[in-house]
């Protein structure tokens, strides 16, 4: 599968899993959670759902949240992309968010003791 293609499909199973969460599932556990990427293997076989959250003292809930709704959001999925295959769902936390504005506050507090 081309690079173009792939890329295509990782964005259409972030809009589509994205829009599952906001729409379809009712589980208090996965309300305020973001998808930020999405990357599926070459074979079509898995795919790393990485997603964020606004409170990391949450993370225990919601991983458990997307272990209980991974079967449905799998199925629905498959519904809405009619793919040949769908991938396993591997729902990780994405810390990069935090960690860039963590570094940049480091960053400037540096900047600020050096002036």
């Amino acid at each position: 599968m081309s690079n173009y293609r792939m890329r295509r499909l990782n964005s259409e199973i972030k809009k589509t899993i994205s829009e599952i969460l906001t729409y379809d599932i009712r589980d208090k556990r996965l309300v305020n959670v973001a998808i930020e990427e999405v990357q599926v293997t070459p074979n079509l076989q898995h795919a790393k759902v990485f997603f964020s959250i606004l409170n990391d003292k949450y993370k225990g809930k919601v991983m458990a949240g997307f272990k209980s709704a991974r079967p449905y959001i799998r199925l629905k999925l498959a519904r809405q992309l009619d793919l040949r295959q769908t991938p396993q769902l591997d729902f990780i936390y994405d810390t990069t968010e935090r960690d860039a504005a963590h570094l940049e506050k480091v960053i400037e507090s540096e900047r600020d003791r050096n002036e």
